[in-house]
């Protein structure tokens, strides 16, 4: 996209003509800060709203910003949600863009939580200034992020081949022997990060052009797993101190937050597990995750009952971790609304209060009678 585009394109004036009636509920939503990410793509946003749940959406770019695509069911073309997005596209737009050149937002990962008083590395800066953006990298010790880019990119050529010998939603296996090669030879020669990364990319590659790939075999769904445990493993490997490990843990919390795609969901979950081992680590991760945590479960809504009750369970593994005695009121809350945090609730019970857990399983089996096959 050209700076011309989005200038032309983004205004008020423009998104209250895309809106609607939507506009004013979406710019209260804004005002409130329930705007929780919002990520620039290919002609593409992508944000994530709490409205009571999480809603998520992509804003196309054909043009004219007219096509939006939200999980709520309003039947207006652009809902309250993406007018939310928009508002908060408007006032950051440059960040998101230039950023974007950094392949997955690397330099707002690297800053994620990052205290301006302590640094003067204040976005502003990055977006008109590569120096700035070099000597963040020098400060927070990474150095292989170059290695990264490479990767990433080789990955996208990889496909690209594919696709012209081939074309798309092709069941050709490409070959990724390269990097796992690479890979090996930096663990070696006990370089962890550099192996990170290379992991990284190539999980990240392959995340991006699933939507393109025919993988009923599970071919490219295999060696994203492996890479991506790779990539995990190696980054507890590099010893990182808790503000270098912080961008590894924001790219992880992204990618599951924006469902790239959804049926990977679970294999970033695992990841954030893997990778935050310390209290900083988990207090960093629950800062970032507690925002998008619903304040209800949907009924009737298979799909997003499905994605919010996901984000429970994301929240209720970060206060396990931490010893949070909150963990019990989560549980509470929500264990009547879904079989899978009634049966975390359970298993929590079993060693600690054994009576209340045969309560709470007795109820759960009368909701979720398939819980009693279970136990």
């Amino acid at each position: 996209m050209t700076k011309e585009k989005e200038d032309d394109g983004l205004t008020i004036r423009r998104i209250k003509e895309l809106s609607g009636k939507s506009f004013e509920p979406g710019e209260k939503l804004f005002e409130k800060g329930s705007v929780i990410r919002v990520r620039g793509g290919k002609n593409a946003l992508k944000g994530r709203v709490l409205d009571g749940i999480v809603y998520s959406l992509a804003i196309s770019f054909n043009g004219d910003l007219s096509s939006s695509n939200c999980i709520c069911s309003s039947s207006d073309t652009n809902c309250r949600h993406a007018a939310a997005v928009l508002l908060y596209a408007l006032r950051n737009l440059k960040k998101i863009f230039q950023y974007e050149k950094y392949h997955g937002s690397i330099a707002d990962y690297l800053l994620e939580g990052l205290e301006d008083e302590k640094s003067d590395f204040m976005p502003r800066n990055l977006v008109y200034s590569k120096k700035s953006f070099k000597r963040l990298l020098t400060r927070l010790g990474d150095k292989y992020t170059q290695t990264y880019i490479d990767c990433l990119t080789a990955v996208d050529l990889i496909f690209y081949d594919l696709w012209t010998r081939y074309g798309t939603w092709t069941t050709a296996e490409a070959d990724f022997t390269e990097f796992f090669e690479k890979t090996k030879k930096c663990q070696k020669s006990k370089s962890y990060s550099e192996a990170a990364k290379i992991c990284q990319a190539v999980s990240e590659g392959i995340a991006s052009n699933m939507d393109y790939i025919d993988d009923s075999n599970g071919y490219y769904a295999d060696v994203f797993v492996k890479m991506l445990k790779e990539m995990a493993y190696n980054v507890n490997k590099a010893k990182l101190s808790h503000l270098q490990k912080r961008q590894y843990i924001s790219y992880l919390y992204d990618q599951f937050i924006y469902r790239e795609p959804d049926y990977f969901n679970e294999f970033y979950h695992e990841a954030l597990k893997t990778v935050c081992i310390t209290k900083k680590d988990l207090e960093y991760w629950k800062m970032l995750h507690e925002p998008a945590v619903p304040c209800k479960l949907p009924k009737n809504q298979f799909t997003n009952h499905y994605a919010n009750s996901v984000l429970v369970e994301m929240q209720a593994d970060i206060l396990e971790g931490l010893g949070d005695p909150s963990l019990e009121d989560l549980y509470k809350k929500y264990y009547r609304h879904s079989s899978s945090i009634c049966e975390m609730y359970i298993k929590m019970l079993a060693g600690t209060n054994k009576t209340k857990m045969q309560n709470i399983r007795k109820e759960g089996i009368s909701l979720f009678p398939w819980i009693g096959k279970r136990h």
